[in-house]
């Protein structure tokens, strides 16, 4: 489930997030290529704006929220990838799909099934998407418990929001 604290995970019910995080809990797809199950993964919540990016450790086991890319270009954003999949020898990424409430793609799905594409065969590493709904709205309760203002930092929310879809991803393997 989410790295979250009992405390946390109870008042996130009462939001009825975690529920339906739980109710889903599959990979929604992988580009037809073997996973790896050993390395660093990359957690992605791709938006409009910026992308959230998060990290797991080596044995796949945790996630950590790492940065936000303000999206500008593809060429912009390409380098900045490159570098971060450098730095933390990314072996895969977990990128997270928009679903409607009752599972059905949305529209930014495709985009983000388009920008999934992209990264695969500019870096070089096999991507997987998974079901991320509400993780936005986990990741500014998560900040709200902390007693920060979720609507000051955007980008913050964004890597936390890749952080949760990472670990609900390597939750679901172990």
């Amino acid at each position: 489930m989410l790295a979250l604290s009992l405390h946390a995970s109870k008042r996130l019910r009462g939001f009825g997030i975690v529920g339906l995080m739980e109710e889903n809990p599959a990979v929604i797809s992988t580009e037809q290529k073997p996973f790896p199950d050993r390395g660093a993964l990359a957690g992605v919540d791709h938006g409009r704006k910026r992308i959230g990016l998060a990290v797991s450790n080596a044995d796949q086991t945790m996630a950590m929220p790492v940065s936000t890319l303000d999206s500008k270009s593809r060429i912009h954003d390409e380098a900045h990838l490159k570098r971060f999949r450098d730095d933390y020898a990314i072996v895969g990424w977990v990128i997270g799909l928009p679903l409607f409430k009752s599972g059905d793609e949305s529209p930014q799905s495709a985009i983000v099934r388009t920008f999934g594409r992209w990264l695969e065969k500019t870096l070089g590493r096999p991507v997987i998407y998974w079901d991320e709904r509400l993780t936005s709205h986990a990741a500014e309760a998560k900040l709200a418990m902390l007693g920060e203002s979720p609507g000051r930092d955007k980008g913050r929310v964004d890597g936390l929001a890749a952080q949760i879809i990472l670990q609900a991803y390597l939750d679901q393997r172990s």
